[in-house]
């Protein structure tokens, strides 16, 4: 199969089957969703369309904690890129300076900037690539050397024109294999394959890929090619453009509605470093290595990418889950903008905002407090100096009115004047509690991320004793 004896060594370690959740459930999870997104609308599924491309680029980004553009910045840059189209980099950063700098700021903060949003730029154009409804540009049969050096050339243009911002900066050579100027690179303790080994272990992994048939193929490859490192830098977002490209490939996420680069981030908080550029500030702050860093180093000292796949197998799932938060949420978000436009006045459109606020924190309210939340956000919306008239009655109004839209249950619990507030368990919902208690003990909790934790089916869970559909019990409150 293999020549080299690196990439020998690697295949006859690896073993799927120790990875825990089987190529048929990884299957049948992504059958379940496309299917069920078929049934959504289509201004919905669009909105879950373009959610998934923003978090994606905007993880990959965000992967070497060097990117530092904010939310704002980074849907300029995409507008930036619908505006430019196939222009290129060049056109990308006239368009940019005058967009994304000012005249009052520094020379050094503006190249910051350009160069940050230049990297996001590569990646939002790649992953479309990678993402296209007619099917991902890099495939089986066209992932080929030049295809390769080609996304990293589209990942990287004009990047290594900023080098002078960082110290000990190691080049990317768009388009080019690692040279004698990323000698001594390292990931952690871990130490590549010499330059001189790189072409031929590249080009032998490649045509290895023709034969991927299952999504543990995509995962040894990946993280094969990441271990040969045949760049010196931006491998790590080269690899995550091929695995969405090649899951694709293969069959999963026809719709490209998730990705998995979005639950690495998730599960990669910082470490405690601290790095600084020529201008003496410091532009990184790191914690702790989480969940991502040590399977992936792990993968890489033991050398068994068994273990990075394990922690792919737990991403994907948790990716799958994170569609149906996005609809669920979607779904939330317009019946509330409903009730907003069906509000009769301020003091209505006042609570309908306060209620949800304490929507997400799904707990008891004291009555009370609704209503001088309400009184203060009817000052805030009201054009007049007329005095706010929401009351405890206007309350139960909006509360009625959302019951019975089916975005929220409500009950008094236990003492006078309270009142529980709780989302009423969605479809959606239901889809995610079927995966996790489908998967049992071969789903990893600890690989859940907390933005999967916080969402509403887990606040749900915590709730336990409340009635799931409280519809028709208004009169419980007057």
């Amino acid at each position: 199969m293999f020549q080299s004896v690196f990439l020998k060594n690697l295949r006859q370690a690896y073993n799927p089957e120790r990875s825990g959740i089987s190529e048929n459930v990884l299957r049948k999870m992504n059958s379940d969703v496309d299917n069920y997104v078929a049934t959504i609308p289509v201004s919905v599924a669009e909105f879950i369309l373009v959610k998934s491309e923003l978090a994606a680029s905007t993880a990959i980004a965000k992967a070497e904690r060097t990117n530092r553009l904010n939310a704002d910045q980074i849907r300029q840059v995409r507008k930036i890129l619908e505006e430019i189209g196939g222009a290129g980099p060049k056109e990308f950063l006239r368009m940019a300076k005058k967009q994304l700098t000012t005249t009052t700021m520094g020379t050094l903060d503006a190249a910051f900037i350009l160069r940050d949003a230049l990297e996001q730029y590569g990646i939002f154009a790649a992953f479309r690539d990678a993402n296209a409804p007619a099917g991902p540009l890099w495939t089986r049969k066209t992932l080929d050397m030049q295809a390769l050096l080609s996304l990293h050339a589209k990942l990287t243009d004009g990047l290594d024109s900023y080098k002078h911002l960082e110290i000990n900066y190691n080049p990317y050579r768009p388009g080019k294999l690692r040279g004698i100027n990323s000698a001594g690179i390292k990931v952690g303790d871990y130490i590549p394959p010499p330059i001189a080994d790189v072409p031929a272990l590249t080009a032998e992994i490649l045509e290895w890929a023709r034969n991927i048939r299952t999504v543990h193929d995509v995962w040894f490859f990946v993280n094969t090619l990441y271990a040969i490192h045949p760049f010196g830098n931006g491998n790590k977002r080269t690899c995550r453009i091929l695995e969405h490209a090649l899951l694709r490939d293969i069959g999963m996420n026809k719709r490209g509605i998730y990705n998995l680069a979005q639950v690495y981030r998730y599960l990669a908080p910082p470490t405690e470093k601290e790095t600084k550029s020529l201008d003496g500030i410091v532009r990184k702050k790191e914690k702790k290595a989480g969940p991502f860093d040590k399977y992936l180093l792990g993968s890489l000292y033991k050398p068994d990418m068994t273990i990075m796949a394990e922690f792919q197998d737990n991403a994907l799932v948790n990716a799958i889950a994170l569609v149906y938060v996005g609809i669920n949420e979607k779904n939330r978000a317009d019946a509330m903008e409903r009730a907003l436009l069906s509000a009769r006045g301020p003091a209505h459109r006042a609570v309908v905002s306060v209620v949800k606020k304490h929507i997400v924190k799904s707990k008891a309210v004291q009555t009370k407090v609704l209503v001088a939340d309400a009184v203060k956000a009817e000052k805030n919306l009201s054009l007049t100096s007329k005095t706010p008239t929401a009351s405890e009655r206007t309350v139960f109004n909006v509360l009625d009115l959302l019951n019975a839209d089916g975005v929220i249950g409500r009950a008094r619990r236990g003492r006078p004047n309270y009142v529980f507030i709780a989302p009423l368990i969605s479809r959606e919902e239901h889809m995610i509690r079927d995966i996790y208690s489908g998967l049992g003990t071969t789903v990893n909790k600890s690989l859940v991320p907390e933005q999967l934790k916080e969402s509403v089916y887990f606040s749900f869970e915590q709730v336990g004793s409340v009635t799931p559909d409280m519809r028709g019990i208004s009169k419980v409150f007057v």
